[in-house]
């Protein structure tokens, strides 16, 4: 069966203010030749049909339309029925109260009309592309411009729902002829601190920055902006006088202004020594420091450092810098930083301290007084069998193989460094008192086998030992390794050789307890 769907039917019954409409539907099993197109009784309108789709172009007349689209095949027949209600709309037209031309006056009183527009939200007023107020009642507005010399664009448009109007007018006025105005406003004339500058002035009647000159010393200065009435343009002055002068000119005339400043280039600091060449080697702990900031001045900044600690309570006397440092052995660095307003200088003195410097009072980073003490170096001895010097009593250990002399009282183990291995208690004595370090035990098979640390008279002689019982082998095959303490030492006979006896390690410490003299020399003597 046949059918028709108008795509635009939404219109049926709707009020259009456009004559020209655009009809679009969709139909199924009908033929171009089968379709009859309809407006207000007048068939035969054109239209195009394309895969089941029908666009038609449709120019409305004022008042209802009515629209029907209607087809018939084999089977059956089909059609549909809109009602458009068209009212002409009228778009705004405008018309200026003034025609376009000269003024003689600033002030200017506009005036237009405007038709088919209902309200002012629908109407925009510019003067030189700038929105400008307005009043508007009954299609008349009315607006007060302030001309500027020479062209002045104003523009008017408004819109209602039939479309858009826009005109524009151009009104011209000439101002009198008034000559340029230069004011400097900064910086104030005189000694300025920073060679670099900002100059800024007020000029009048100029619109250009090309009608304005820029001097320093009578050299033209570039880069100069205008903004407005504000003229800006950054200088670089030289050492001494600058004189800058300002000129702006335009067709009625010239004028200018002249500053004066003063600028003076600051230094930056330098540091001199008042001290020993730089790297050398001192024996003291205790060290000056002296140094003198050429070109100083109040505003700046120093900073003195040791070894990269920051010190404190130094003198600071107008750039002399005085501080009283404790220094560590080897390498120290003193580095000094100043800091102006031209830069900063920093620099560093090398001194070395060896180490055999003695007690002083040193000043510790944070400028406080310390005794400071050199420290006392004890070497443990290397031989402690040794004997100890200067004690008057012992009067030798034998170094040649020579008899023990009779011990007093305490019981005396005979030591003897026989290498007999079949009698172990001769390290046990009985009377222990407190046993020599192992050390000294190991004699070394040269002439001086004592085993103990006896202290060594100046006079070796071998037949006044006095003190220790440092026992001699006999002889070192047949020793006689009594285990019991002999309470007197029996001499050993003087012809044993003393290269002989075998270095035995039994440990001899049967050292007891001699005479009053204190026999350990362990570090040191008495």
């Amino acid at each position: 069966n046949p059918q028709i769907s108008i795509t635009n039917a939404g219109l049926n019954g709707s009020t259009v203010a456009n004559s020209a409409l655009l009809l679009t539907a969709q139909v199924s099993a009908l033929t171009t030749e089968q379709l009859i197109l309809s407006l207000n009784g007048q068939g035969g309108q054109v239209f195009a049909l394309q895969n089941q789709n029908l666009t038609a172009s449709l120019n409305l007349q004022p008042g209802p339309n009515t629209i029907v689209l209607q087809g018939k095949n084999a089977c059956d027949r089909a059609s549909q029925t809109i009602t458009i209600n068209y009212v002409p709309c009228n778009a705004p037209m405008i018309q200026f109260g003034q025609a376009a031309g000269p003024s003689t006056n600033p002030t200017f009183q506009f005036s237009a009309s405007v038709s088919s527009v209902s309200n002012a939200q629908n109407i925009n007023l510019l003067l030189n592309n700038v929105v400008h107020p307005f009043s508007y009642q009954n299609g008349n507005i009315s607006a007060t411009f302030q001309l500027t010399n020479g062209a002045n664009l104003v523009t008017l448009s408004a819109q209602n729902s039939c479309g858009v109007a826009s005109e524009a007018v151009t009104y011209t006025y000439t101002a009198p002829c008034v000559q340029p105005s230069v004011e400097i406003t900064s910086p104030v004339a005189g000694t300025v601190p920073n060679q670099a500058i900002i100059l800024t002035a007020t000029v009048e009647q100029i619109n250009q920055v090309s009608a304005i000159q820029i001097l320093n010393n009578g050299i033209a200065q570039q880069g100069a902006n205008l903004f407005g009435n504000q003229l800006s343009i950054p200088l670089t002055l030289v050492s001494g006088i600058n004189t800058i002068s300002v000129s702006a000119t335009n067709t009625c005339g010239t004028d200018s202004e002249i500053r004066e400043f003063s600028f003076t280039p600051c230094s930056i600091p330098q540091v001199i020594y008042n001290m020993d060449p730089n790297g050398h080697t001192i024996n003291q702990s205790i060290f000056t420091y002296n140094a003198q900031i050429l070109n100083y001045t109040a505003n700046m900044t120093v900073t003195l450092s040791m070894n990269g600690v920051v010190l404190t309570g130094y003198s600071n006397n107008l750039g002399n810098i005085l501080a009283e440092v404790s220094l560590i052995p080897g390498l120290n660095n003193l580095t000094i930083t100043v800091t102006n307003d031209c830069g900063t200088l920093t620099d560093t003195y090398l001194v070395t301290y060896d180490g055999s410097g003695g007690e002083g009072i040193m000043t510790n980073p944070n400028g406080n007084k310390q005794s400071e003490g050199k420290q006392d170096n004890f070497s443990t001895p290397t031989n402690v069998n040794k004997p100890a010097p200067a004690a008057p009593k012992p009067v030798a250990p034998r170094p040649a193989p020579t008899p023990a002399p009779s011990t007093p009282r305490p019981v005396t183990p005979r030591p003897t460094p026989a290498p007999a291995p079949t009698t172990p208690r001769p390290v046990t004595p009985k009377p222990s008192p407190a046993p020599t370090t192992p050390k000294p035990v190991t004699p070394k098979p040269t002439t001086n086998p004592a085993p103990k640390p006896t202290p060594a008279p100046s006079t070796p002689k071998p037949v006044t030992p006095k003190p220790t019982p440092a026992p001699s082998t006999p002889k070192p095959v047949t020793p006689k390794p009594t285990t019991s303490p002999a309470p007197k030492p029996t001499p050993a006979p003087s012809t044993p050789k003393p290269g002989a006896p075998k270095p035995s390690t039994p440990e001899t410490t049967p050292k007891p307890k001699p005479t009053n003299e204190n026999t350990n020399t362990k570090g040191g003597g008495r």
